[in-house]
């Protein structure tokens, strides 16, 4: 681990909105753990010249999370909830974004501990949310999908019928991937089923997404 913290740095400018953040992390950090910087800081870019980059779009403190568990491996303590929105949902989503399975894992694991083990109900505001930055299939999806279906009579009480009826309208495929479910009798959600391997992300890959 010490040879990940040495080196030259790269500054990573975070901004939503208003709100702008730079830290200063060491490259083989960052590209150790991410296979979105170890492109930006090992590639033929702009960014990995000028050891600099900019994440748009992206909360402050959503990404000092990141950066406490690159350091310390753990997930913080504190995981408000942002705009409503709780904290590892929005921890799984930059680590798609990022690249950067074992940070989806423990974001993963605290979202399994809160919704399956602990049966806290997912809000129609947090999946809207999911769906739109999410893609089809992805892990976040499918637990989601498994913890709605399981629990329906739960979630469906909670909220007014014109609540699901417009998500349904919004993301027909939400509601499609629903009805499957809620015609299986699979009863048990293993966590192993959402996690995912760490893999190496060459330059080809993530030139398609940048």
């Amino acid at each position: 681990m010490l040879h990940s913290i040495q080196g030259p740095g790269m500054e990573v400018v975070v901004s939503h909105g208003v709100h702008t953040k730079n830290w200063v992390i060491p490259k083989a950090l960052l590209s150790h753990h991410s296979g979105f910087f170890r492109v930006a800081c090992d590639g033929p870019f702009e960014e990995g010249i000028e050891n600099k980059i900019t994440l748009h779009d992206c909360r402050p403190e959503v990404f000092e999370a990141f950066v406490h568990w690159l350091y310390f491996a753990t997930l913080s303590h504190l995981k408000p909830e942002w705009d409503y929105i709780y904290g590892s949902f929005r921890l799984w989503i930059l680590g798609d974004r990022l690249l950067v399975a074992d940070f989806k894992n423990a974001a993963m694991r605290d979202l399994y501990d809160v919704h399956v083990v602990r049966e806290q109900s997912v809000e129609p505001h947090e999946i809207e949310f999911i769906w739109k930055h999410t893609a089809r299939g992805s892990a976040l999806r499918r637990l989601v999908l498994d913890i709605v279906s399981l629990n329906w009579e739960k979630h469906c009480g909670m909220y007014a019928q014109s609540v699901w009826l417009g998500l349904f309208r919004q993301f027909p495929d939400f509601g499609d991937s629903l009805l499957l479910r809620l015609g299986t009798k699979d009863t048990e959600l293993k966590i192993e089923k959402y996690l995912e391997e760490a893999k190496k992300v060459t330059l080809d890959e993530l030139d398609t997404e940048r």
